[in-house]
């Protein structure tokens, strides 16, 4: 069975729903099924009024309700974008003291708690911004529709130098890119522009640039009139820290270096060692610097120990190698050969060996001959590693 009840309210226009759903507008008749209902009524404005409509009581009847007023003013409406007519979220929306942001429906409702008149402005990034002049106080509901907002349309620069390939950077910050630099987009507003460039004064500028505008800059730069020669430098041993005119450069070999003409000093340090030297470059001028350094006398603390029924040496000679296996010359100041013709010896070998070299070198090699007892004959020839004591 079914029955009818009207739906009246005071003011009128408020949703009715019916166990939870929406069903209309106050001012209706409804159509129930047997049965209680519950009924909410809802107005912007206007605290939610609930009732228990009772079949046996209502039914048949036209049913008033008046709604309580919250105190509140609200303003209320959409925002899209003009070209797309598609919603835009994020808006912000205010009215004097209020504000408040669209939803994900492009939807707003501002409340407010006391009366006002002025501008009811929409802004959001890219956007131009809208105002719309109003006056509303509360318990009023302003509907405004739907907000039409438009972007913003790009601002453009364009910026050529002479020569090209100079760095372009806005207030220090932003990098454009090497010159040429087209359609970089900016904002509406001041800058200061900035170009760099290897022996070339830098340049700055400072300019303004409206909505929708492309600027063009086209710079001349000015040679600072430093000129250039190159630098190779080795040493030997390489490894030697190199400094010209007290800045550092790196470890040597150094090929290819430019460096500003004029007089210059050049120094190397190596370890405990320092050459220092002054030299004048001219213009496109490759200037070589190969420097040796003095040796460094090494002493060898050395021995080798057979224990007895092993075979004995002979000691040939020593090579000295440096940190990466490639052979280091070293100067022998005396003669090594050390004959043992018996394989029962215990010891032999030279007390102390004197050699030159260079602290680049951290080992030597002794090279030695098998002694073969079943043949009484030295034999294969080994390399034994001997670290360098200092």
């Amino acid at each position: 069975m079914t029955y009818t009840v009207g739906i009246q309210s005071i003011p009128e226009g408020a949703d009715i729903y019916i166990d939870g759903s929406w069903v209309g507008i106050t001012g209706m008749t409804l159509i129930l099924g047997d049965g209680n209902h519950s009924l909410l009524l809802e107005k912007i404005g206007y605290e939610d009024y609930y009732y228990t409509i009772i079949q046996a009581e209502d039914a048949g009847t036209n049913l008033w309700f008046t709604l309580t007023s919250t105190g509140l003013g609200y303003i209320r409406g959409t925002v899209v974008d003009d070209m797309l007519h598609l919603p835009l979220v994020f808006v912000n929306v205010s009215f004097g003291p209020f504000s408040t942001s669209t939803d994900g429906n492009g939807y707003f409702i501002l409340e407010l708690t006391e009366g006002y008149s002025g501008y009811l402005t929409f802004s959001l990034s890219t956007y131009q911004t809208r105002e719309i002049l109003l006056t509303a106080s509360p318990g009023d509901d302003i509907i405004v529709g739907s907000i039409e907002m438009s972007r913003i349309s790009p601002s453009q620069i364009n910026i050529y130098s002479t020569p090209s390939g100079a760095n372009s950077f806005l207030d220090n910050t932003i990098w454009c890119g090497e010159t040429p630099v087209e359609n970089f987009e900016v904002d509406p507003k001041t800058y200061e522009l900035e170009l760099y460039k290897d022996d070339y004064l830098n340049y700055y500028e400072t300019f303004s640039i409206s909505e929708g505008e492309t600027k063009n800059f086209d710079i001349t730069l000015e040679p600072t009139g430093v000129t250039w020669g190159t630098l190779n430098i080795y040493s030997t041993p390489p490894g030697a820290i190199v400094y010209v005119d007290d800045n550092w450069a790196g470890p040597t070999p150094i090929e290819s270096f430019e460096y500003p003409t004029g007089t210059h000093t050049l120094k190397l340090v190596l370890e405990n060692l320092i050459h220092e030297e002054i030299f004048t470059l001219a213009e496109g001028e490759t200037k070589t610097f190969n420097i040796s350094f003095p040796g460094i006398q090494v002493t060898i603390n050395w021995e080798a120990i057979v224990e007895e029924g092993e075979h004995a040496f002979n000691l040939l000679s020593f090579i000295g190698t440096n940190t990466d296996n490639t052979i280091q010359g070293f100067q022998v100041e005396k003669s090594l050969y050390k004959e043992v013709t018996t394989p029962t010896a215990t010891r032999f070998g030279l007390d102390k060996i004197i050699i030159q070299g260079t602290s680049q070198n951290d080992a030597l090699t002794m090279i030695v001959e098998n002694y073969n007892p079943s043949t009484g004959e030295f034999e294969g020839v080994y390399d034994w590693e001997i670290k360098k004591f200092r």
